[in-house]
């Protein structure tokens, strides 16, 4: 008897459930609504610390190649801006990376004094990070637009002219 198991009759030929299962038979279409929400905030979340660690490495990458630049540079300026040569490699770097540099900070002794030259637009102070006392180094640090983030890369120089 299909009654004396606990089990409803089924009239489609399909098994029957037992009688202590067919309330729960939604739970899982529930649970998953439920959990939805967190999962899809848990990927964005995730892309999103992609995204700002990706714009990290672009910016790191776009200050070593204005360093590069600029100790390539036979003269540097001791005062004014930064030359055109390095905000053009920075410029050329972060516009493969679609992210937009507002000031450029270069910081220099290849004419025997040190140097803090800056261009663009926007705030910023040089990083608090020592720098060699011997030896000649070019420093560029650059402030994103709207981002709270900067990069500095400290590229140390042999002697000499190159």
């Amino acid at each position: 008897m299909p009654g004396s198991l606990g089990c409803r009759a089924s009239r489609s030929g399909r098994r029957p459930l037992p009688q202590a299962l067919a309330p729960r038979a939604g739970t899982a279409t529930v649970e998953l609504l439920f959990n939805l929400p967190i999962w899809l905030i848990l990927i964005l979340a995730l892309a999103h610390v992609g995204r700002v660690l990706s714009d990290a490495q672009q910016m790191a990458l776009a200050s070593r190649e204005g360093a590069r630049e600029a100790s390539r540079s036979r003269h540097l300026p001791v005062a004014g801006e930064v030359p055109g040569n390095v905000i053009e490699a920075v410029e050329r770097q972060l516009h493969h990376s679609a992210v937009g540099g507002s000031l450029v900070i270069l910081e220099h002794n290849r004419e025997g004094a040190r140097a803090t030259l800056a261009s663009g637009t926007g705030w910023g102070v040089p990083p608090n990070t020592p720098l060699p006392k011997l030896g000649r180094y070019v420093r560029v640090t650059i402030f994103a637009q709207g981002k709270a983030q900067s990069t500095t890369f400290r590229d140390a120089m042999v002697r000499g002219d190159r």
